[in-house]
């Protein structure tokens, strides 16, 4: 596997840098960029908020790069569906509702 070029100005949480992309993955909010900083600071971060602002894509560029970089030996993806499990009880619980007012409870 090819080691990611340095990023510019060491210790640029923001920014990731890898050979053959045409430009670097970068945080463009700064709640990206937060959250770089805590992946860079913490060994483990665990993120919440809403679908499609970059959560997923930027922890694999970061867990890619520190194995590229031997920082880690091994990638670990975790996800927690919590709010899958909570939609499913909400779920029961209205079922669980509708029934009762069928019969008369």
């Amino acid at each position: 596997m090819p080691m990611p070029a340095e990023s510019p100005g060491s210790g640029d949480a923001a920014r990731i840098v890898f050979p053959g992309l045409k430009r670097p993955i970068a945080a463009k909010t700064q709640g990206q960029k937060d959250y770089l900083q805590a992946i860079e600071a913490h060994d483990i971060v665990v993120s919440i908020g809403p679908a499609g602002t970059g959560k997923t894509y930027l922890a694999v560029a970061k867990a890619v790069e520190a194995l590229a970089r031997k920082r880690v030996r091994r990638i670990i993806l975790a996800v927690i569906i919590a709010a899958v499990a909570i939609d499913a009880h909400a779920a029961r619980l209205e079922d669980h509702d509708a029934e009762r007012d069928r019969d008369g409870a």
